[in-house]
Order: C-alpha cells, then sequence, then structure tokens
C-alpha cells in the first residue's frame, strides 16, 4: 500500500516515507533502474481516501511494473476479523483503477529506453510470424526483433525502436554496431 494508514492496518514495520528513500537512493546510484512493486487493495479498513493516496504514491515511484492483489481473507489471521472489509465489487474497482495505472507508468518505462541500444539475452522465437526472436534486456523489457535462431541464448546488442503494447521492438545490431541484416 501507498497509504501509511493502510501500512499500519497491515501491520507492516516501515512507512511510505522510508520506501521513497529506498527508491531514491535506487535512482541515484543505478542509472534507470527497474523497480517493481507489489500491491494489495481492498485490505480491510482501506478507506477511499487511502486508496488515493496509494494510487498517489505509485505515481510518484513510476514503478515499472506493479504486480496487483485484491485482498481476500484468510482463516486465523488477524486482518480476517478487522472492522471496514471492502467489497468485492468495490475491490474488483479499485484493482481495475491500480491495472489502468500501471499500464501506463510500463509504457512510461518501456518509452524511456527508445532508441537506445541495449543488450538483450534470446530466449526463444517470439510468437509471430517471421525470424522474430524475443528476450529480455537488462531492465526486464521484453524485446522482440528480426534475428537467426543461432542467436539463442546468447546476449546481443538491440536497438529499441517501437513500444507496441507490453513489448518493445527492435533492431539486432552486429558487434560492430551495424543493423543486422
Amino acid at each position: 500500500a501507498g497509504s501509511d494508514e493502510t501500512l499500519r492496518l497491515m501491520r507492516r514495520k516501515y512507512t511510505t516515507q522510508r520506501f521513497r528513500d529506498a527508491v531514491q537512493m535506487l535512482r541515484q546510484k543505478l542509472i534507470e533502474p527497474a523497480i517493481t512493486t507489489d500491491l494489495i487493495v481492498g485490505h480491510p479498513g482501506e478507506t477511499e481516501q487511502a486508496f488515493d493516496e496509494s494510487m498517489d504514491f505509485c505515481r510518484e515511484m513510476a514503478f515499472c511494473k506493479m504486480h496487483i492483489f485484491p485482498y481476500s481473507p484468510r482463516q486465523g489471521t488477524v486482518a480476517a476479523s478487522m472492522p471496514g472489509l471492502v467489497q468485492d465489487a468495490e475491490i474488483s474497482r479499485r484493482k481495475t483503477i491500480a491495472a489502468t495505472l500501471d499500464d501506463k507508468m510500463a509504457a512510461d518505462f518501456r518509452g524511456r529506453f527508445l532508441g537506445q541500444v541495449v543488450p538483450v539475452l534470446v530466449e526463444e522465437r517470439a510468437r509471430v510470424a517471421g525470424n522474430t526472436l524475443t528476450g529480455l534486456s537488462d531492465r526486464f523489457l521484453r524485446v522482440d526483433f528480426a534475428g537467426e535462431p543461432v542467436l539463442m541464448n546468447q546476449i546481443v546488442p538491440v536497438r529499441l525502436d517501437n513500444v507496441e503494447n507490453d513489448r518493445v521492438t527492435g533492431t539486432w545490431l552486429t558487434q560492430q554496431g551495424i543493423e543486422a541484416p
């Protein structure tokens, strides 16, 4: 959660400021780190204001990915018997809002790398026609590019050209920095 009140209800031992300070330190020491988070929406006692604070905090942190989980009661836990139960329809609404924000932040993150040449670990053929390969960059960007199967399991330089949905498309460059045929 990105609300100190919700974190308190969840019995977390940190605050948003402590988290903010850690993210700031990472961004000072690393170039464009890929920072992700887990987010629980609808914890008992999470008010609309607290949820809005969480969304504002997530925007401020500019995560490259959020793993969003709806609160669900677990028998025997303190939270299962807490007052302020959030209704399923409201949890679903909040999850949708958070997922929309996640999509936007992820696209913004991917877009920051356009035009750059990044190392990509080639994993497999992409699920599209032709000689398209796919792999992950050092910032966990899913990158599709034209290449030959001989590149599998190698790290190759790829110039990032376009953002397409949850992926980036690019151009494989030879070791001399020349576009591959």
